[in-house]
């Protein structure tokens, strides 16, 4: 019998990242998902396109994924919060925060494989 410090139930998106974030921390983990991984993130089942923010996009280059996902990915400039026939609105702009991209927008199926 096996044994494990960190049971990491679901391998979808947040406990794959979990999963990912903790190893080399010297812990013995274990993912556990009723899918197998290829089936997880297969583009034909799952190819939401999901808007992740810069800070994100930081750690997963921290986490050393970055580079593989970067030519799959889309920067988000700028950003126009509204309500139609509403008072008031909101714009947000990466030059004007002076970071490179507010938030990238990349495919849930390749999140998921890298």
């Amino acid at each position: 019998m096996q044994q494990f410090d960190i049971a990491v139930i679901g391998g979808g998106l947040v406990g794959a990242s979990f999963a990912r974030a903790i190893s080399g921390s010297g812990l013995r983990t274990v993912l556990i998902d009723k899918t197998p991984a290829a089936a997880l993130y297969d583009a034909a089942l799952d190819n939401r396109g999901l808007a992740i923010a810069y800070t994100t996009q930081q750690s997963l280059h921290h986490f050393k994924l970055w580079t593989g996902l970067s030519a799959n990915s889309h920067s988000i400039a700028h950003v126009h919060v509204s309500e139609q026939g509403k008072f008031g609105f909101t714009k947000l702009s990466a030059q004007t925060c002076g970071l490179p991209a507010l938030g990238y927008v990349i495919s849930a199926s390749h999140l998921g494989a890298a």
